[in-house]
């Protein structure tokens, strides 16, 4: 029996954008726009030159910049540039984000945290699909056991692997 399913729909590689588009009433496909906007690869540009000495070759990539910038459209592309440093800081740091998904997964958390399932839609094209069964997994217990640090290193992982698969077919397509 399954608790509770946590799905996370990541709309990557030439779909940059869900849109407001239609749903087919049978929900097994929808409308995604393609392609990045010239207003878009316009504040890409300008965001890149602010953080580029911060910037890492593998995380350099048009549509992690494009996930910044639409994570924060509320900001000017400045604050966002701060906001991101701070980011790429965290990712050259000893946790070494960039290349943490191509080790084996192995911290004691995750002997009680079960491992998600990610990969391609399968339905829907250039759709990654995450789903987290957590019903069953001890918050409270890892906690009482872990530190919060240790909590985060286990979870990073997974977490990188997950955009490891993105950046991965944003590549293919």
């Amino acid at each position: 029996m399954i608790d509770h399913v946590e799905v996370t729909i990541a709309i990557d590689a030439s779909a940059t954008r869900m849109s407001v588009g239609s749903i087919n009433s049978d929900k097994t496909s929808m409308t995604i726009s393609s392609g990045i906007s010239q207003d878009d690869r316009q504040k890409i540009a300008e965001l890149r030159k602010l953080v580029k000495d911060d910037l890492s070759e593998y995380y350099d990539t048009d549509f992690n910049l494009l996930r910044w910038l639409q994570g924060h459209a509320q900001l000017d592309v400045t604050e966002v540039a701060r906001k991101l440093r701070f980011h790429l800081k965290a990712r050259k740091s000893s946790w070494d984000f960039d290349s943490i998904h191509k080790k084996d997964r192995t911290h004691p958390i995750h002997n009680h945290w079960r491992h998600g399932i990610t990969g391609e839609s399968g339905v829907l094209e250039n759709v990654i699909i995450n789903i987290e069964q957590c019903g069953t997994t001890d918050y409270n217990g890892m906690m009482e056991c872990f530190s919060i640090s240790e909590v985060m290193k286990a979870r990073v992982y997974d977490l990188e692997e997950m955009l490891a698969q993105c950046m991965e077919l944003e590549k293919r397509t």
